[in-house]
């Protein structure tokens, strides 16, 4: 017993000298994660201290946790929100998109109206509630929210791209490719604009005019080194080849 205690002693220390390392890395990860806490957070903890029961600190939360996709906590911070301050638009919002990212789609699509109801100025509450339309398969909902979210912001690139994206589904086509030509006349380096707008001559058999738009579409994905869009660029143009030929 009395040689196995020093024996111990020694393998002990052993573990300690070759493990320090470790431990210091661990302990600088644990480190790095508290100092990339996201900005909102930070504040939220400020808030908490300052007012615990506070509709907007909850509201504040609840965005953080919908940035680091906790959309559950982020649902319920937004309940609270709501609870504390009926009125509160901003809440309902975010609560309708956090439905969304949840596919609770019709209860979101509530939430975005009950949002418009309450701030009916703003593009942000009818674009959000276009997308939530476009995700039940109701085209012309959606293209109903994204022309009223143009009328506040006629430039809103995305609310174009939806609206086009949307008319192609109920076969709007030519509609569909004046939202894109808008989109493009702002915004030439948008590779999902010459995509889709490359689909949409496809389906309105203006080969040409859709082979040039893919080909735009692969440079631009290449050069954003988005590697996924080109990959899907690349077999749109070879299956439309196969076509070409074939006519």
């Amino acid at each position: 017993m009395k040689l196995l205690l020093p024996l111990i002693a020694l393998c002990y220390l052993f573990f300690v000298r070759e493990n320090s390392g470790l431990l210091s890395a661990e302990t600088e990860r644990s480190e790095l994660r508290l100092t990339n806490s996201t900005q909102e957070e930070i504040e939220f903890a400020k808030a908490s201290k300052a007012s615990p029961v506070n509709a907007e600190s909850f509201y504040q939360r609840g965005k953080a946790k919908f940035n680091l996709k906790d959309y559950s906590g982020a649902l319920e911070d937004f309940d609270q929100a709501i609870l504390l301050q009926p009125d509160f638009g901003k809440a309902y919002l975010e609560r309708g998109k956090t439905k969304r990212a949840l596919k609770r789609y019709l209860e979101a699509s509530a939430d975005l109206e009950k949002a418009m109801s309450l701030n009916p100025e703003s593009h942000n509450f009818y674009f959000s509630q276009g997308k939530a339309y476009e995700k039940q398969g109701e085209y012309e909902k959606a293209i109903k929210s994204y022309t009223k979210a143009l009328e506040f912001r006629p430039k809103f690139e995305q609310a174009l791209l939806r609206r086009g994206y949307s008319r192609i589904q109920i076969g709007e086509r030519e509609l569909a490719i004046k939202d894109l030509d808008a989109l493009i006349a702002e915004n030439r380096s948008s590779p999902e604009a010459f995509k889709l707008r490359a689909f949409a001559y496809y389906k309105n058999m203006y080969f040409l005019k859709a082979m040039a738009d893919y080909e735009r579409a692969k440079k631009l994905y290449l050069k954003q080194s988005n590697f996924q869009g080109y990959k899907t660029v690349v077999q749109s143009i070879n299956l439309l080849r196969e076509l070409m030929i074939k006519k």
